[in-house]
């Protein structure tokens, strides 16, 4: 119903119970969802396609790892191997262990460090890397359950002012996306723990055409776009020598402004086609970020408080979408990151049943373990061939 000014007016509720069943295995090599993808109520509730704490024989498709030494989120080893983020604390706060850290790349004070227990088992997983016994024990990865107190729920209201669109949403989301963080570590012993935190997010979201002079609308129908997420106490890999557990919590505020043009009249580009296109500006802010912050399992890199990014996409097409090229990219300031993903859909003028899809996916930049960095090198080139017929 109509409110005043307020029309088209909507309430969405949201409810996602717990139980997500998953009938294709995964598998992985560190046994972190032993026995509850096939058997299991709730594995869906969990991203099941990250990158295994064994990395090969996958590796080509990995993240880059780094291989040189940073005072304070790694431990450079004696051996010439590299213990990374969060496992270093182990390294460095042990003294079994921090006797076998390079000299000069312990930021622990010799007064923290101290005998661990470094024997213990969850005796949850029986084999890998991580498993029962092993040096970092990190067992099974416990998925919330199916318990009323483990659902997602949200909201979200729909409304015009105008000429603008708005939205609100309200999501209580106790899987974290799917994702665990962080690396939990129970000090002075070789016992560590994934998590799912529970995460509160409100949004609100805006969009209306541009208040620009009609003789350029007509040819540049521009809308502009602005979107703000808050999210509470996000779990962070804490790395300071006095974070035992290696984890800290920072609200994020993520926000987003964009403007599009949609199937604008470009006779100086096409006479027969359209011209679409927009441009993003994102922005993710880490509202309690530190130095001592590092940005995921593994990798050797602090966190950003701004993580800027910029998104172009520009599309045509001439003789009536048989030939419709593409040009999408993103630019991340942190480490001059770029993503580009140019592609030509080449439709045959005499039929429409089928046509060719020719795309390249190119990373470049100059930071392998951030963002669109962690992708540098995987560069793809390729072919969809589609043929549309009828049975009928």
């Amino acid at each position: 119903p109509e409110m005043g000014p307020l029309t088209s007016n909507f309430l969405e509720l949201i409810v996602q119970p717990g139980f997500a069943p998953q009938w294709t295995e995964c598998d992985y090599a560190d046994g972190r969802y032993l026995n509850e993808c096939t058997t299991g109520m709730k594995a869906a509730r969990a991203a099941t396609g990250a990158p295994s704490a064994e990395h090969g024989p996958s590796s080509r498709f990995d993240l880059g790892y780094t291989d040189q030494p940073y005072f304070g989120l790694n431990a450079p080893l004696l051996s010439g191997a590299f213990v990374p983020s969060p496992a270093a604390h182990e390294f460095w706060t042990c003294t079994q262990l921090a006797a076998g850290v390079r000299p000069g790349f312990n930021p622990v004070p010799a007064g923290l460090q101290k005998p661990c227990a470094l024997g213990l088992s969850k005796g949850t997983v029986p084999y890998g890397v991580t498993g029962d016994g092993n040096l970092i024990d990190i067992g099974q990865w416990r998925i919330p359950g199916m318990q009323p107190q483990n659902w997602n729920e949200g909201v979200r209201y729909h409304t015009l002012v105008g000429a603008t669109e708005l939205t609100a949403l309200y999501y209580n989301d106790n899987v974290n996306g799917g994702y665990p963080a962080s690396l939990k570590w129970t000090p002075y012993t070789n016992l560590w723990t994934y998590e799912y935190p529970d995460i509160q997010d409100a949004a609100v979201t805006a969009d209306r055409p541009l208040p620009i002079p009609a003789s350029l609308a007509e040819y540049l129908p521009a809308v502009g776009r602005a979107e703000m997420l808050y999210s509470n106490h996000n779990s962070m890999d804490d790395m300071a020598p006095t974070s035992l557990t290696g984890q800290a919590w920072s609200d994020v505020v993520k926000w987003m402004v964009a403007v599009d043009v949609d199937q604008a009249y470009a006779p100086w580009l096409t006479q027969t086609g359209n011209l679409s296109a927009n441009v993003e500006v994102y922005d993710n802010i880490i509202m309690d970020n530190s130095k001592t912050y590092a940005v995921a399992n593994a990798l050797s890199e602090n966190t950003v408080k701004n993580d800027v990014q910029v998104l172009f996409n520009v599309g045509t097409s001439w003789w009536w979408n048989d030939f419709a090229p593409t040009w999408t990219m993103i630019y991340e300031v942190k480490g001059r990151n770029i993503a580009a993903f140019p592609s030509i859909v080449l439709n045959p003028p005499w039929t429409k049943k089928y046509f060719l899809k020719l795309q390249a996916i190119e990373v470049m930049g100059g930071d392998h373990e951030y963002g669109l960095g962690w992708f540098k090198g995987e560069s793809l080139l390729t072919a969809q061939l589609q043929y549309n017929f009828n049975l009928l």
